[in-house]
């Protein structure tokens, strides 16, 4: 695994944690205004507001991220010469956006990617069922 691919796993972490981050601060900030019984003044919904704003970028921030990880490790297993895969790298990504059909064909993209990358020349054997959970 090149260096790039793991700063580029550690920026998407980083990126995920940041949007729960502003998503448990948001919460918790609108329950304890519930509890209180207080009234949300223009002061609130502003700093509402710029969260909103800031969890949003992150969150667009990391669907463009994950799909680029995505991209980026179904290429990386094509280039180690895996052969037998069932998707295109493009098909990696264009997946997530078809509708009725991204319910599922992410899971075989990210099981291929799994399996294929541990288990390189039987990897249509094994079973990946954890990675519904």
């Amino acid at each position: 695994m090149s260096s790039y691919f793991k700063y580029l796993t550690l920026f998407l972490l980083s990126v995920l944690g940041l949007y729960l981050t502003f998503v448990s601060v948001t919460s918790l900030f609108f329950i304890s205004i519930y509890l209180e019984n207080r009234p949300l003044l223009s002061l609130l919904l502003d700093y509402a507001d710029n969260i909103d704003r800031l969890s949003s970028l992150s969150y667009i921030t990391s669907v463009l991220l994950s799909l680029f990880w995505i991209y980026k490790a179904h290429k990386n297993i094509e280039q180690k010469g895996i052969k037998n895969l069932d998707f295109s790298n493009k098909a990696c990504v264009y997946w997530w956006f078809v509708p009725i059909l991204s319910l599922w064909k992410p899971y075989y993209i990210v099981k291929e990617i799994f399996l294929a990358s541990k288990f390189a020349n039987d990897w249509k054997d094994k079973s990946a069922l954890f990675l519904i959970i």
